[in-house]
């Protein structure tokens, strides 16, 4: 049954990449947008079930896929309880972005109510979705994360810059201190200069191009930044990809520039209440328009946090060198 509903749920998301190819010609070709800057709304949608009193260990993926206005995402379930099928359609109406959500149970499941469902995406916040329930607690979940894909369609030529190599691709990349200790992992990807905190450590911004303050103390080789700061104390950093692609750049070492500073976390740093720095987890994933992890894990974490001594990396980002860091 459960090899059954994966292929059925990957044969379903074949036919919603092939609708998103046929729309794609009107993207470009109904786009009245200067310069060769094309905007569409996107909403990436993932259906799964849990059961809440132990998230981790119930956790059951039925799909997922990527849908924009005038394509679907069908996805399926079946396991012993349920057999039913979601069927997600975006729309656009005068600028505002809705979603409609078909259930679809099939012949066998009598348990799961079919129906229409319209979800309003137009704010890009995300939506969960609880679709049905069993007796012994499970509950079956849509998500749906609206956002805005920007793409620059004018042609370029096909040297180092139309690849932006630059560009850091840092997506489950071990941060290790001193060869033998593991700070934590970071995730983010998209600009030219990122930054990585490290209680006890500093802060290091880093990229592959000269910018103000910063000094020739790091490489970039096989996929992996090595960072010696002033007094000794290294950085490797991991899983390191560039450019558009997202590529792990051949040969090398290339130069890597760093700007180190004190970091955010000091001797008399005091870790805020659990209530608090929940809140602000959540915040932050709300602001970059993700989903945030459930309760449960964010328990689990802020123990790690408080428990842990140096080094912990505080927090990572990725940015574009200001202009006021530029160096010509």
């Amino acid at each position: 049954m459960r090899s059954d509903r994966y292929r059925q749920t990957a044969c379903r998301f074949v036919l919603c990449v092939t609708g998103f190819v046929a729309l794609w010609p009107q993207l470009l070709c109904g786009a009245a947008v200067p310069e060769g800057i094309v905007r569409h709304y996107e909403v990436k949608v993932e259906l799964f079930s849990i059961q809440p009193d132990r998230v981790l260990d119930s956790y059951d993926s039925h799909g997922s896929g990527m849908a924009v206005p005038g394509s679907t995402v069908q996805l399926a379930c079946g396991d012993e309880s349920r057999n039913f099928s979601v069927r997600i359609q975006p729309r656009q109406k005068d600028n505002h972005l809705f979603a409609d959500v078909i259930i679809m149970p099939s012949r066998s499941d009598t348990k799961t109510q079919g129906q229409t469902l319209e979800a309003d995406l137009s704010a890009l916040e995300p939506k969960a979705m609880k679709l049905a329930s069993n007796e012994d607690g499970r509950i079956y979940m849509l998500n749906l994360t609206p956002g805005v894909k920007v793409m620059d369609v004018t042609p370029k030529r096909a040297d180092e810059t139309a690849f932006e190599f630059n560009r850091w691709v840092l997506q489950r990349s071990a941060v290790i201190v001193n060869d033998r200790l593991y700070a934590g992992r970071m995730g983010v990807e998209g600009g030219n200069k990122a930054y990585v905190d490290v209680s006890g450590v500093g802060k290091f911004e880093f990229a592959l191009q000269p910018f103000r303050d910063a000094k020739l103390l790091g490489t970039l080789q096989n996929g992996q930044i090595h960072i010696e700061s002033d007094d000794g104390t290294t950085i490797e950093i991991d899983d390191v990809k560039n450019g558009i692609h997202q590529i792990q750049l051949p040969g090398g070492p290339y130069a890597v520039w760093v700007r180190q500073s004190p970091s955010t976390r000091t001797e008399n740093y005091t870790i805020p209440p659990e209530a608090e720095w929940v809140q602000q987890v959540k915040a932050h994933f709300a602001r970059i328009g993700q989903t945030p992890p459930s309760d449960e894990e964010l328990h689990r974490k802020y123990e790690q946090f408080k428990s842990q001594g140096p080094p912990v990396m505080m927090s990572c980002g990725v940015g574009t060198i200001p202009q006021a860091d530029r160096i010509e």
